[in-house]
């Protein structure tokens, strides 16, 4: 299985790697490791100053990011560069993952052993491999790792400001794209190839000398776009 998920704040993907993911698994944090922890204390609104702020948010998430870090059932990367993932991508494999499986692992509301890559798309952002060509390199390395260790996909970028309500997201699959969210990273527009450079388009715009493609298009093709469980029905 093979799914891009809706946006999810950093605490909402401890919460879900804890509660529904079977093991082992794999997160791939496409970021340096203080970014995400600051990213992290960012979830919630400051109170009695950043100080106190910042240790009620460590209190309720750190011991717990620590435990996933060591435990002998997930491993924990993070990767700062496009370089980095490929990398680890193109190494990795049932002896590099070697973590413990967990007994029953049908326990009720778990889903299967996985690799989730959180800021898949966002790596790739302001970098040379900004493009169809460059981003399909990238993925053409992570559907192979998934194949050689066996596991189901996850693409999940962070969820900030930058995602919105779509009632026509993907037109192939309106029934289940609906009102669902979506976020800036899917929407933006790419060139074909790397190397293509930016300029300014129609009343400021940035846009590319050559064709383009919507970045969806590009993760549409491999991964199926789906809700994530932290999504309320009723917002």
């Amino acid at each position: 299985m093979r799914v891009a998920l809706t946006p999810v704040l950093p605490s909402e993907l401890i919460d879900y790697i804890l509660k529904q993911t079977a093991y082992p698994s794999t997160l791939i944090v496409c970021q340096p490791y203080a970014d995400f922890v600051e990213a992290l204390c960012n979830c919630y609104p400051v109170v009695n100053g950043v100080e106190e702020h910042e240790s009620i948010v460590l209190d309720t998430y750190w011991e717990t990011l620590n435990q996933i870090m060591v435990s002998r059932h997930v491993t924990v990367l993070f990767i700062p560069t496009v370089s980095h993932l490929r990398a680890v991508l193109t190494n990795i494999s049932l002896t590099s993952l070697s973590k413990t499986a967990v007994p029953h692992l049908e326990a009720e509301g778990r889903q299967p052993p996985k690799i989730i890559v959180y800021g898949f798309v966002k790596l790739h952002e302001d970098t040379s491999q900004w493009s169809a060509q460059g981003l399909g390199n990238s993925m053409s390395a992570l559907i192979d790792a998934g194949l050689q260790t066996k596991r189901d996909l996850i693409v999940v970028e962070e969820r900030g400001n930058n995602y919105r309500e779509s009632e026509d997201f993907l037109a192939n699959d309106r029934a289940t794209r609906k009102n669902m969210r979506i976020c800036h990273a899917w929407q933006q527009q790419l060139p074909l190839l790397s190397g293509n450079e930016r300029r300014d388009g129609i009343s400021g715009d940035a846009g590319y000398s050559g064709r383009t493609v919507e970045t969806a298009r590009i993760l549409g093709r491999w991964f199926k776009f789906e809700e994530g469980s932290w999504v309320d029905d009723g917002e």
